[in-house]
């Protein structure tokens, strides 16, 4: 199994550290991968060094996704270790818990490492199997859908390793694997017509005379006259917003006011996935500027 490292980080920064600590996970600088072939090696790269479950293509980028051995889930908040651990024996997966540098007996953070008994070297599958596993813990959310998540080191106590089955991946969805990911055409920008006038200061905040095509597309179509492509229509809308580093709830307001059916919490999660894609390939952006 393989892990990558990133050797100029350092493994345990403090708090103020973190934010300029980050810079050498990314480009310029090259991760390093590292072969985990005991238990105890996976501890020991895990508590005493920067590193990502991820194999990358050059540096650390969603779109330099090679393959996992490891889903990682980190938990913030809303369990304990012993009630995480209790979990792992029910699903009898195997799994490895080591407490954030900022787990306290009052505050659990840790992280919970899942050995794969496959690697996956397929995004969709990767977020299907952290989607799956994630039903079971209260993990940020933002892990699910990023193949690029880094984590500092940890600690050597407090935590556990349960030996047992290892975690087999998800297969995708057939709605993942065959619709347009990411790929949207962001750059076209239409006029504003009286119609949007309302609808764009309200997701914008201000007037704009220019928004972008998909933008307007969905505002103008959406709930009535988008039959068979809603959801490419949709994810368009919601990852351009983003990718301009509008408001959340801006969007999500907008978005709502329009959406033609009910709410739920799957349709809820899968927005915030969008818009996370949308943000993130924003700050990845930035970072080449």
């Amino acid at each position: 199994m393989k892990l990558s490292i990133f050797p100029k980080c350092k493994a345990l920064p403090t708090k103020p550290e973190k934010a300029t600590e980050a810079r050498f996970t990314s480009k310029p600088y090259l991760p390093e991968v590292v072969e985990v072939t005991t238990v105890e090696a996976v501890i020991e790269v895990i508590c005493n060094q920067a590193w990502s479950p991820s194999i990358f293509q050059e540096y650390r980028r969603q779109d330099g996704f090679i393959s996992t051995d490891f889903i990682v889930l980190d938990i913030d908040e809303g369990m304990t270790v012993e009630e995480a651990e209790k979990v792992c024996h029910k699903l009898d997966i195997c799994s490895i818990c080591i407490p954030s540098t900022s787990f306290t007996p009052e505050d659990h953070r840790f992280r919970l490492i899942f050995p794969l008994a496959k690697t996956i070297s397929n995004k969709d599958i990767f977020e299907a199997t952290m989607e799956k596993v994630a039903e079971n813990f209260p993990a940020d959310p933002a892990c699910v859908s990023d193949t690029a998540r880094f984590f500092y080191g940890g600690k050597l106590v407090d935590g556990f390793f349960y030996d047992s089955n290892l975690l087999e991946p998800e297969k995708a969805p057939e709605k993942l694997r065959n619709s347009p990911r990411m790929d949207y055409n962001t750059s076209d920008s239409v006029l504003v017509g009286e119609s949007l006038e309302e609808l764009v200061l309200a997701l914008y905040g201000e007037t704009r005379t220019k928004i972008p095509e998909s933008v307007a597309y969905f505002l103008e179509n959406a709930p009535d006259n988008m039959k068979g492509e809603w959801y490419v229509r949709s994810n368009s809308f919601l990852f351009t917003t983003a990718l301009q580093g509008l408001k959340e709830d801006r969007i999500k307001e907008v978005f709502y006011s329009l959406y033609p059916h009910e709410v739920t919490t799957k349709v809820e999660n899968a927005i915030d996935k969008i818009l996370f894609q949308g943000y993130n390939a924003r700050e990845e952006d930035n970072e080449e500027l």
